[in-house]
């Protein structure tokens, strides 16, 4: 595979959220948690000092004996701060633990679970509170016991780090993104062009690009992935395709067939890494149908098109 000259790259514009699946919960909650809309200013003051008031209550902070003298010793308050983080540290583990358990299938591989791996699941996941964020850990784990080696380290500390806006990125780029069994990987189409030669360069067809942030994800949320290390930060060409071949991708159950009617081509597209692979496989299956709409409308030209569910 070869880098796309940068002058070529994709540069999509602002983003409209797509339809969202019902079973699509368990990232796009993540979006929604804590979220208010104050109606006026005095409203918004308060709503923002209550949510600092509810915060430091959570982990053990009483904000009334802040800097000021107090019946209560510096070391007891320390004391009392630990253990309710200790508290909610163990409560989240047995919500992730309990729903692993309900997600874990009843066959599953003859090697033990990595320790080592375990151990450092526990020291991310005991400090995950979200209820949404609960049930990818729990899927997770659950995984992970069945299939030992499926998730890396690194997979983990990149889930740790996720925010409810980056959460949602992945969830929009997931709608998007074919997985080609032919090379076992996922991928997001962005256009193709004809690779010139010397009989052909002067007739030459413009490249195509397909605006993808019309569809729901922008060229800010793509250097958002690739800051997270589960999107290569550059387009990728494709090996040239001959005239009659064709390419096959999976969208959620439907299969994009793309037979080659001209000779010389080239798909450009973006590559999900090793640990947004893992991430993906996370998430329910989803397709954009926009999605799938633009690329048959832009690549007809050159490719025979077709759309059909996956047997």
């Amino acid at each position: 595979m070869t880098r796309i000259n940068p002058g070529s790259g994709v540069r999509p514009g602002r983003a409209i959220k797509p339809a969202q699946s019902g079973q699509a919960k368990a990232i796009s909650e993540v979006t929604t948690v804590n979220k208010s809309t104050p109606d006026h200013r005095g409203k918004s003051s308060a709503s923002s000092r209550e949510q600092l008031l509810r915060g430091f209550r959570n982990l053990g902070v009483d904000y009334r004996q802040l800097g000021i003298k107090s019946d209560s010793t510096l070391d007891s308050r320390i004391e009392k701060r630990r253990l309710q983080e200790l508290r909610r540290q163990q409560n989240n583990l047995e919500r992730i633990m309990k729903l692993a358990l309900d997600y874990a299938p009843d066959r599953a591989s003859n090697d033990d679970l990595d320790l080592d791996w375990l151990q450092n699941f526990t020291s991310h996941a005991q400090d995950i509170s979200n209820p949404a964020m609960h049930q990818l850990w729990s899927r997770i784990l659950a995984t992970e016991s069945a299939k030992p080696g499926s998730f890396s380290l690194r997979t983990l500390s990149t889930l740790r780090q996720l925010t409810s806006r980056e959460a949602d990125v992945l969830r929009r780029a997931h709608g998007l993104t074919g997985f080609d069994a032919s090379n076992h990987s996922f991928k997001i189409m962005t256009g193709y062009y004809r690779r010139p030669n010397l009989f052909t360069w002067l007739t030459l067809n413009k490249p195509i690009q397909l605006n993808i942030a019309k569809v729901g994800l922008s060229y800010p949320d793509l250097l958002t992935l690739s800051d997270l290390g589960v999107l290569y930060p550059s387009a990728i060409e494709s090996a040239e395709i001959g005239k009659n071949q064709t390419v096959e991708l999976n969208y959620a159950g439907r299969k994009l067939r793309m037979q080659a009617q001209s000779s010389a081509l080239v798909l450009t597209y973006y590559k999900f890494t090793a640990q947004g692979e893992e991430l993906l496989r996370l998430l329910p299956a989803v397709s954009h149908s926009g999605y799938l709409d633009l690329v048959e409308e832009h690549c007809s030209r050159d490719f025979a098109i077709t759309l059909s569910q996956q047997s």
